[in-house]
């Protein structure tokens, strides 16, 4: 199956809005927030992604996947891309997942002091929507957070 063939089938599944292969898009997709030294990334060999797709819901991101083992295609997904240390780069050019339009808070249990979110949720709306609930965020690491109570 040719890049255009792929290219049209991703976009059956996103929209044309949720799918790029614009050079900048995919230059700009092949960093984070890392300073990493163009040795390490040549060591690692950092690729340039062939294909950006931005899903909505978890049947897109199904779909996206099915459709990226079906043709082989490597994918790596991503929300933020605020790591600092290259973990969400891809080695191989493929397809990025971006799920960073994937925002939802699901479930603010306050007496657990657990929070269900999307995987696309940023801090700044977590922390406002968890204080308009009498908790605060503790966050020990990006990747670690603990939910409090204010009091």
């Amino acid at each position: 199956m040719s890049e255009t063939d792929i290219f049209k089938d991703i976009i059956s599944i996103c929209g044309e809005r949720n799918v790029s292969n614009n050079e900048l898009d995919l230059i700009t997709y092949s960093s984070d927030l890392s300073s990493l030294p163009p040795l390490i990334k040549q060591i690692y060999k950092i690729k340039t992604p062939k294909y950006i797709v931005r899903p909505s819901n978890s049947d897109q991101i199904s779909k996206i996947i099915k459709l990226a083992r079906q043709y082989k295609i490597p994918f790596i997904s991503r929300a933020g891309a605020s790591s600092g240390n290259g973990a969400i780069l891809p080695i191989e050019s493929g397809l990025i997942i971006d799920l960073t339009g994937m925002q939802e808070i699901v479930e603010i249990d306050a007496s657990s002091h657990l929070v269900t979110v999307h995987p696309g949720i940023t801090w700044e709306k977590l922390n406002f929507k968890i204080n308009k609930n009498g908790l605060r965020n503790k966050k020990e690491s990006i990747i670690k957070s603990e939910i409090i109570h204010k009091r």
